[in-house]
């Protein structure tokens, strides 16, 4: 802020007055907000900082909701209404890791479960064209080795774990020659059978959704929540991040270089009714080949 001061001459009654101009520093990019996500709002005086929707952050510094994807930096408006789709399952925790990039890491089915396999809240970003659309599960899609079991929601062991004051790092017999597992650090009950191939089929949550940030129809993005809970998720070695039944979405083995992966949105997921045709709505066509896979989870 700048001050310009008034004296009369000599002789005369003497005033002070001071004029005062504002300097717009946000104007004059003269400010410390963030240059790339954050806002800036000139005050008399000084300025006021925030971040960009879907940013976190005090306005200085300022990250994404999700940080290092390379689908969602290539539009801020997907960080905004992606944290919207997200907050109501997990909240405002921006500690997404990346476990698997399908340009990084390889398109083999298989090499998706050994980087992701025993994680929760899991969300996958797949990008075919200039559509851009996926799932979010807060159960795994597997376990790691050793970790697998028979439980329908798609639990995994935890080791080691505490039963009758001894301490376990494996899965151990129980009465009837079947080995077990427990879900808790120290035994509390939960606990299920321990399977050494889970890929079987379909587990259960009520919490899967599938989202369109990019649609053919031109849609703003939307969110579906899945409707046949039994169907959320479909486990296979040689796939990647399959949703729903018949499916909603599949990833199919080395997808980037085939046209094997399909949309059959609508089946466990309920679709909008705006949607048109459900089938290509999400990828433009009904089979596709992607052009990146990302999957990030909350550690």
């Amino acid at each position: 802020m700048n001050k310009h001061s008034c004296i009369c001459a000599i002789g005369c009654i003497i005033y002070l007055v001071y004029f005062l101009s504002d300097i717009d520093e946000c104007a004059q990019n003269t400010h410390s907000c963030s240059m790339t996500s954050g806002v800036c709002k000139n005050t008399p005086g000084s300025f006021r900082c925030s971040c960009k929707p879907g940013f976190i952050g005090d306005g200085h510094n300022c990250e994404g909701y999700i940080n290092g994807s390379n689908i969602l930096s290539k539009n801020e408006s997907y960080f905004a209404y992606l944290r919207g789709f997200l907050v109501p399952a997990v909240g405002n925790n921006t500690g997404w890791l990346l476990c698997y990039r399908a340009s990084l890491h390889g398109w083999a089915g298989e090499e998706f479960h050994t980087r992701c396999d025993g994680k929760g809240n899991i969300v996958t970003f797949i990008q075919t064209d200039q559509y851009v659309f996926g799932g979010y599960t807060d159960i795994p899609w597997g376990c790691s080795p050793g970790a697998r079991t028979e439980d329908q929601s798609g639990r995994c062991c935890i080791f080691p774990f505490k039963y009758k004051g001894h301490t376990y790092n494996q899965c151990i017999l129980g009465k009837l020659f079947k080995r077990w597992c427990s879900f808790d650090a120290v035994y509390s009950r939960h606990w299920a059978y321990c399977d050494d191939d889970p890929y079987k089929g379909y587990h259960t949550t009520d919490k899967a959704f599938i989202f369109s940030l990019k649609n053919k129809e031109g849609l703003a993005p939307f969110k579906s929540m899945v409707n046949h809970d039994s169907q959320a998720i479909y486990m296979e070695i040689s796939r990647g991040p399959t949703f729903g039944g018949g499916h909603d979405i599949c990833i199919a083995n080395n997808a980037g270089h085939n046209a094997h992966s399909y949309t059959n949105f609508g089946h466990s997921f309920l679709a909008p009714s705006e949607v048109k045709e459900k089938i290509t709505v999400l990828a433009g066509t009904h089979h596709f080949t992607p052009d990146e896979v990302e999957v990030f989870y909350l550690p």
